[in-house]
C-alpha cells in the first residue's frame, strides 16, 4: 500500500513546483494532512495545505489575493520523495 507522507522540507519542494517560495514557514502536521503558513512581504500571507480527498492528494492554496486546489500528480509525489510503500499484513 501506498501512503502520503511530507515533512517541512518536502512541503517547501512541493511549494517550488508550483511557484511558490516560502521563507520562514510555520509547519504543522495534523493526522494525515501537512501544511505551510507563511507572509511574504511582496505578496502577502500565504497557506498551503496537503491532504489526500477521495484518494487523490490534493493542494490547497490559499492567499490573500485567491484561493485555488490542485490535484497533485503521483509522479510527482514520488520524485519529491512524499511517497512511501506500507507493508499491510492480514
Amino acid at each position: 500500500m501506498k501512503r502520503l507522507t511530507a515533512n517541512k522540507t518536502k512541503m517547501i519542494r512541493i511549494c517550488r513546483e508550483y511557484g511558490m517560495a516560502p521563507k520562514n514557514a510555520l509547519f504543522t502536521k495534523a493526522s494525515r494532512t501537512w501544511w505551510l503558513e507563511w507572509i511574504d512581504v511582496q505578496s502577502g500571507c500565504w497557506k498551503v495545505t496537503l491532504t489526500v480527498c477521495s484518494g487523490k492528494p490534493m493542494l490547497t492554496i490559499t492567499h490573500d489575493r485567491k484561493d485555488e486546489v490542485k490535484v497533485i500528480p503521483m509522479a510527482l509525489l514520488e520524485q519529491l520523495g512524499m511517497i512511501e510503500t506500507v507493508e499491510v499484513s492480514l
